[in-house]
């Protein structure tokens, strides 16, 4: 059988060869330029995917490298602010000291009593860092909230006990916030196990005594009761004292001939409590009452 090929259909394909050619060329030069061999998914569909696949990784790795920044940012702002708060700290333990100097007068101590409460000014705006955004540092996961507000009785804690993270690698995340309450408010109260404190209503008795802190003389005998110490002079001018157990409300019991340097112990609890102004660590006169209560 003979095949009869026209001009046209000769003409019909080397136009279709050059078509194919141009195209094949189109796309060598694209690749060239754009430095990719796989210029579309049909081309290659395995090296497509894994070329997704390494984009995809690099974004990550950007986006990672981001994150590291903003938490070393965070980081610094919480560190420094931290540092300062360490300088007041030491600012108000200083003021402290100073007025346990017996030969301060009244008005002496009234110029440290408003110097302290300048000093709680500052440490209030300390606690009320924010991070330049409108987050603050000590807040928790409640950034937009102002963590600490000033009350007549100190200061309350308005944020909540979680610690924002930013992710820095595939599995690890990073902490770039801290809870108010941890570091401001979790401070070991009196020594710890107990609190001794004055009675509010010294200063109006003319009382001039001291009291130290406390320490635990033997754990098991404490109680976890409130009790109260009570000081008089006797008609003989003698000074005594006696210890009175709040929580069983008992009788009240006689009182003791008070020995000036000798500690008054009780239930597993030991403290001293001197006349005078003679200033014992962490207290100021005037004393005449003490109370001991238990740290939940």
């Amino acid at each position: 059988m003979v095949m009869r090929i026209s001009t046209s259909m000769m003409y019909d394909r080397g136009v279709n060869q050059l078509s194919t050619l141009q195209s094949n060329l189109l796309r060598t030069q694209m690749q060239l330029s754009t430095g990719r061999r796989v210029l579309t998914p049909a081309d290659d569909p395995v090296a497509s995917a894994r070329a997704l696949e390494v984009t995809q990784s690099q974004e990550m790795n950007e986006q990672f490298s981001l994150n590291r920044q903003t938490a070393r940012s965070s980081l610094d702002q919480v560190d420094t602010t931290l540092q300062t708060v360490g300088e007041v700290y030491t600012d108000i333990q200083d003021t402290l000291i100073k007025a346990g100097n017996p030969g301060l007068s009244p008005a002496d101590r009234e110029i440290l009593a408003v110097e302290l409460e300048a000093t709680m000014q500052d440490l209030l705006g300390l606690a009320n860092s924010a991070d330049g955004t409108g987050n603050y540092l000590f807040a928790g996961y409640k950034s937009t909230t102002q963590p600490f507000a000033l009350t007549s009785t100190g200061a309350n804690y308005y944020g909540d006990q979680g610690q924002r993270e930013l992710r820095v690698g595939s599995t690890r995340t990073l902490g770039i916030s801290a809870s108010g309450s941890e570091i401001f408010e979790q401070n070991i109260t009196g020594n710890g196990t107990f609190l001794t404190k004055p009675d509010p209503g010294n200063a109006a008795r003319g009382g001039s005594g001291i009291i130290s802190p406390g320490t635990v003389a033997d754990a098991n005998q404490l109680t976890g009761h409130n009790y109260t110490v009570e000081f008089q002079t006797s008609a003989t001018g003698v000074l005594q004292y006696r210890v009175l157990d709040d929580t069983l409300t008992t009788e009240p019991v006689p009182f003791t001939d008070f020995k000036a340097g000798e500690p008054i112990t009780f239930d597993g609890v030991t403290y001293e409590c001197r006349q005078g102004h003679t200033t014992l660590p962490g207290w100021e006169p005037p004393l005449v009452l003490a109370l001991w209560l238990p740290i939940k």
